[in-house]
């Protein structure tokens, strides 16, 4: 069974998402996706964080936000 990579609970910082294991939330991860840092940048900065981690967290966020859905206009429509 995959393990499950966010989490939350009241007793760690006020029931927002974080990383398993971590103090780490969510948005700060993907905060330091948004600035431009790689995984190993973010690993080296926080070492309490696994890339088995991160790339856990990012494909829960993909699942639980659905895939997108592309549309392309009907044919005479522009």
């Amino acid at each position: 069974m995959d393990k499950t990579w966010v989490v939350a609970d009241t007793d760690h910082l006020g029931g927002k998402s974080r990383v398993r294991d971590t103090r780490i939330s969510v948005a700060h991860l993907l905060e330091m996706f948004a600035s431009g840092m790689t995984i190993p940048e973010i690993i080296n900065a926080y070492p309490s964080l696994s890339e088995e981690a991160i790339k856990g967290v990012l494909k829960e966020m993909r699942i639980s936000q659905g895939s997108p859905t592309h549309h392309r206009p009907r044919a005479g429509l522009r």
